[in-house]
């Protein structure tokens, strides 16, 4: 089940724009894929020097898919961290391999129980860097 969320701010559906026509610049899609995952970087980054926001894989999500929902834009969305109990659901962003044009889009959101393994599903390594 995909939801829609909004990001407050946030001013297109996609981080370069809204045109489909830019998609195989910044993803890996059903359309370019040949139904495979691809290396981190082929594609253009975000405008945070982010790879893969949209395609190749779903990003597995910390919190859970129930703190998705669409923002007032004076409404501010706390991170915080949450149990994470196999049954709850977490929100997995960004499309995958075999996503159409239309599931990749920063307001998408899909859930699915932790447990759950799929070859199109993944997670995303962050490290802060200490001056």
């Amino acid at each position: 089940m995909a939801l829609e969320w909004h990001l407050p701010g946030a001013i297109t559906s996609r981080c370069f724009g809204e045109t489909e026509e830019l998609l195989p610049a910044y993803a890996w899609y059903i359309v370019n894929s040949k139904d495979l995952t691809h290396p981190v970087g082929t594609k253009k980054p975000n405008d945070l020097g982010i790879f893969d926001a949209h395609g190749n894989l779903w990003t597995w999500c910390q919190n859970s898919s129930t703190a998705n929902r669409i923002l007032d834009k004076a409404e501010v969305s706390e991170d915080r961290e949450e149990d994470l109990m196999a049954q709850s659901t977490r929100g997995l962003r960004g499309g995958s391999f075999v996503a159409l044009p239309s599931s990749l889009r920063s307001a998408t959101c899909n859930q699915i129980e932790p447990a759950s393994r799929f070859s199109r599903y993944g997670i995303r390594l962050v490290r802060t860097i200490a001056d």
